[in-house]
């Protein structure tokens, strides 16, 4: 679990950055690296880009890690891609 030494909220790994010249172990997340709200993806169904915002990027990994918690057999169903991020 990625926590960004900048604004200090967690993120999914692919949203951090380990931050250059500090020390080991040591991440930003991309919104703070490049000074932005948002960043723009890539719809899932590949029909264009979205943005992103920092906002939503951090109340999805807090439903993810709550749905994460709750569920039985955690390590299995990650085995078997049963959890997937939303």
């Amino acid at each position: 679990m990625g926590k960004c030494q900048k604004c200090y909220s967690y993120f999914p790994p692919q949203y951090m950055r380990e931050i250059e010249g500090a020390k080991i172990g040591d991440f930003q997340c991309i919104y703070c690296e490049r000074g932005k709200d948002y960043v723009t993806i890539i719809k899932d169904d590949n029909s264009g880009e979205e943005k992103y915002t920092k906002k939503q990027c951090i109340s999805d990994y807090k439903l993810f890690l709550k749905k994460l918690k709750e569920s039985s057999n955690v390590a299995e169903k990650i085995a078997k891609r049963k959890i997937e991020p939303t």
